[in-house]
C-alpha cells in the first residue's frame, strides 16, 4: 500500500512533546527527534497507539523518506499492504511519549542515556 498521503500528520500533544525532546536530547530539528522515536518503538516494541485529538501536517513525505529507507524499513516491519502514514504515526508517537516521560521521570538528558536507558531493558 506504501503512503497514502503525501503528507505526515502529528498530534498537537505529540509535537508539543517532540519539541521537548528535541531540545532536551540536543537533536538539530524535529525531523531527527522524530525518526529516533520512531526508531526507538520499533527497535524496543514499544506498544504501538493512535492518541486522541487534533492532527497538524508537520513534514511532506520526501523531505522525511528522502531515501525511501524509512518506506523500506515500514514495509518490513508492518508488511507492504500497511498503510505507511498511520504506521509511522501510531509508532513514532508511542516513541514520543515514552521518550517524553522518560525525560521528565527518569530526568535523562542526552540520546546516550536514553539508549543504556533500553538497552538495559533489553
Amino acid at each position: 500500500m506504501a503512503w497514502m498521503q503525501k503528507t505526515i500528520s502529528i498530534s498537537e500533544k505529540a509535537d508539543l512533546a517532540l519539541a521537548n525532546i528535541k531540545d532536551v536530547l540536543g537533536f538539530s530539528n524535529d525531523t531527527d527527534a522524530y525518526k529516533f522515536c520512531f526508531a526507538l518503538a520499533v527497535r524496543f516494541d514499544i506498544p504501538e497507539h493512535l492518541y486522541p485529538g487534533a492532527s497538524s501536517t508537520k513534514w511532506a513525505i520526501g523531505s522525511m523518506d528522502e531515501n525511501a529507507e524509512l518506506s523500506d524499513l515500514i514495509g518490513s516491519v508492518c508488511g507492504k499492504n500497511a498503510d505507511f502514514n498511520q504506521e509511522l504515526k501510531r509508532r513514532a508517537e508511542s516513541g514520543i511519549f515514552t521518550v517524553q516521560n522518560l525525560v521528565e521521570e527518569q530526568y535523562l538528558e542526552s540520546i546516550p542515556e536514553v539508549l543504556d536507558y533500553f538497552l538495559s531493558k533489553d
